[in-house]
């Protein structure tokens, strides 16, 4: 009975992070057809969280906290060819949330997809889950 309980109030970490480059990481098991802020699918539209463990004065001077990392959920709509954030949490090297910031569709700050662009490249990634999943598969096995 203890142990059940142990289990009910320890949080589950079940990302499947892909090392992208030097510091960005793509969940691989978080890509899925975006639902908009009404509860409708956009098929032509993909969600998915980068984590990002590059230096971010910027926000420490505003947070006046040392950001370890973040996390930020993208949406790719391959219809338009564009991107854009929907959520981005700042997390402490101990994994305690700083801040989030979550915006409504009506308010998103969509762009378009650069090409030869990090932008472009997750893109391609994510569009294609089976290369992330390769990756993974690779970089488990070092």
């Amino acid at each position: 009975m203890i142990l059940l309980f142990c289990c009910t109030i320890i949080p589950s970490y079940a990302s499947s992070w892909v090392q992208i480059d030097d510091t960005t990481f793509i969940d691989k098991d978080s890509i899925k057809t975006y639902v908009n802020d009404n509860g409708y699918y956009k098929y032509n539209q993909k969600m998915f969280w980068i984590k990002d463990t590059k230096s971010h004065t910027e926000i420490e001077k505003f947070t006046k906290k040392k950001v370890a990392y973040q996390l930020i959920q993208y949406i790719i709509d391959y219809s338009n060819n564009t991107i854009t954030m929907k959520t981005i949490v700042f997390y402490t090297s101990d994994g305690k949330v700083i801040d989030t910031l979550t915006w409504n569709d009506i308010d998103l700050n969509v762009v378009s997809i650069v090409p030869n662009s990090i932008g472009k490249m997750w893109a391609d990634l994510v569009k294609k889950p089976r290369i992330l999943k390769k990756m993974y598969k690779m970089q488990q096995a070092k």
